[in-house]
């Protein structure tokens, strides 16, 4: 089945349906104080794939795991290897795909001068890398969606953003890159909703005609104050690139998120996203089915459900649906899934399932879901709550039924032995998971008497001159930066604070690094 839709938090958890003929498992993906993270999988013909991001107090780079039909480690590779001042990093799942009798990876490549470009790497079924290319130029482009073409080629979706304006400020355009099984670049776009403003790339397909439609969101200024609202934005493009047509949807009372996008054999379309009320907690599922220009022909919303990001639908053979979603019954309230079996053109349901029996800390972020060979799902992402956090695979059927325990099967801890050990560590943070403010303490590096640690303090200071503290998220973005050079090495202080009050909830790196982007360290921060 053709992968059209992109990452989204999912929660899918469920109670063990006994079965002789079917394989679940639950598997965690650790390496002591090395941070994996599982971004996307994909089934293969003897197991699956799976691929993440780590990072280590030295090295940070993309890893390739090999796991068996029963979810158990084949072996685990780097496919790419960088600096810690320059992590590679992933956005979605949706970013690795079968290609020919090989497979393709988009990622987010850091460059020298903290820019992105698209890297693009094809390897095959032992992980032996055949090709590896880039996209991009001196801004900053990250993918969203890849999708083979029927030309042996690719296209890959996401955004590119620049910083524009008197009052600098960054904003976002779609960028689509379109190349030839070896990776030639063939041609490149850029789309935007409304000039000045953000729009951005969700989900890709190949339509019938032999072009694309892009699915996705913009912004669009509502007021001479700079305010905006956000809608559905789709592109519908020929086989090189250029508009057709385009679209939006939306209202000035509710705030509209990307679409992902799915062709009937009727050549109409169906666009499903969420939408919510401005200043409001709620979200809804939403569903358009338009004509061959974009015209809406109706449209649908399940107004119980609370989402909290991009969600996933697959075609049944009856011209049906699977979705999977977010749910939450009350704000703050932790992430639950919910499973819906809908009828053709998502008119109604016939089923629905909450699954709703874990621990009430438990959260855990699901990065890329697909379909298995044997009618199943595989799961995949990291552990965000309670403390510590880890990679994690897991395998259901086509209910949600599995195994839902950590532990419930054999050999849950993957080692990934080829990924070296963290080094000593430069610095610690505490508390941590953090509500607030978080002690930062340099201390690894100052070992010996008082006075031979005042000396290597005073060493430091002139050595380094200025240094700084760089809190990023996941996918490497520099969220906030905290000057050290008021730190009194002279009185012995070897400590600050460092406030995490303007954080949402999640995971984040805080570098340690000189004014020239030295690395001296790096450590995980959990807020919650």
């Amino acid at each position: 089945m053709q992968k059209t839709i992109l990452l989204f938090f999912l929660l899918l958890i469920s109670p063990i349906v006994c079965s002789q003929d079917f394989n679940y498992f639950f598997k965690t993906i650790s390496n002591d104080s090395v941070n994996l993270f599982s971004f996307a999988s994909l089934p293969i013909e003897d197991g699956y794939f799976v691929v993440g991001p780590y990072t280590t107090n030295t090295q940070s780079g993309i890893y390739l795991q090999k796991l068996d039909e029963d979810g158990n480690s084949d072996w685990a590779i780097k496919l790419d290897e960088q600096s810690v001042d320059n992590p590679p990093s992933m956005n979605t799942g949706s970013l690795l795909i079968p290609f020919g009798d090989n497979f393709l990876l988009a990622y987010n490549k850091r460059t020298e001068n903290n820019s992105t470009d698209i890297g693009m790497i094809q390897f095959d079924s032992e992980g032996e890398i055949l090709w590896q290319t880039k996209y991009g130029d001196e801004r900053k482009q990250n993918p969203h969606i890849l999708l083979g073409t029927k030309d042996g080629g690719f296209i890959v979706g996401g955004y590119e953003s620049y910083v524009s304006g008197i009052t600098p400020f960054q904003y976002w355009t779609m960028y689509v890159v379109k190349a030839d099984s070896l990776g030639n670049q063939q041609w490149e776009q850029r789309y935007t909703l409304d000039e000045g403003n953000s729009s951005l790339t969700v989900d890709i397909i190949e339509t019938l005609d032999g072009g694309y439609l892009l699915g996705g969101y913009g912004h669009l200024e509502e007021d001479f104050a700079g305010a905006y609202q956000q809608e559905a934005y789709v592109v519908k493009i020929d086989s090189l690139g250029s508009a057709e047509w385009e679209r939006n949807y939306g209202t000035l009372e509710w705030d509209d998120s990307g679409v992902n996008v799915y062709q009937y054999p009727d050549s109409t379309y169906l666009l499903y996203g969420s939408e919510g009320a401005r200043e409001s907690m709620f979200n809804y599922l939403m569903f358009r089915h338009i004509d061959q220009e974009g015209n809406t022909l109706e449209e649908n919303t399940y107004e119980e459900w609370y989402t909290t990001g991009t969600w996933r639908l697959f075609p049944l053979e009856d011209g049906g649906f699977l979705g999977f979603a977010n749910h939450r019954l009350k704000k703050n309230a932790p992430v639950r899934p919910r499973m819906m079996r809908f009828t053709p053109y998502c008119r109604d349901t016939l089923w629905t399932k909450v699954i709703d029996y874990l621990p009430e800390e438990e959260n855990l972020g699901i990065r890329d879901v697909d379909q298995t060979n044997d009618g199943g799902f595989i799961i995949t992402g990291f552990r965000t709550s309670p403390f510590p956090q880890f990679g994690w695979v897991l395998k259901v059927d086509s209910l949600g039924n599995g195994c839902f325990e950590f532990g419930c099967d054999s050999s849950t801890i993957t080692h990934i032995e080829e990924i070296p050990q963290s080094e000593q560590k430069r610095f610690s943070l505490y508390p941590n998971p953090t509500q607030g403010e978080v002690t930062v303490q340099f201390y690894s590096l100052f070992e010996g008497s008082e006075g031979d640690v005042r000396e290597a303090l005073k060493s430091l200071s002139r050595s380094i001159g200025k240094s700084e503290l760089v809190v990023r998220d996941v996918a490497g973005r520099v969220l906030k930066k905290k000057n050290l050079s008021d730190l009194d090495y002279k009185s012995f202080e070897n400590f600050c604070s460092l406030s995490t009050s303007d954080l949402e909830a999640g995971i984040y790196f805080v570098h340690w690094q000189t004014s020239e982007g030295k690395s001296l360290g790096v450590e995980k921060l959990v807020v919650y």
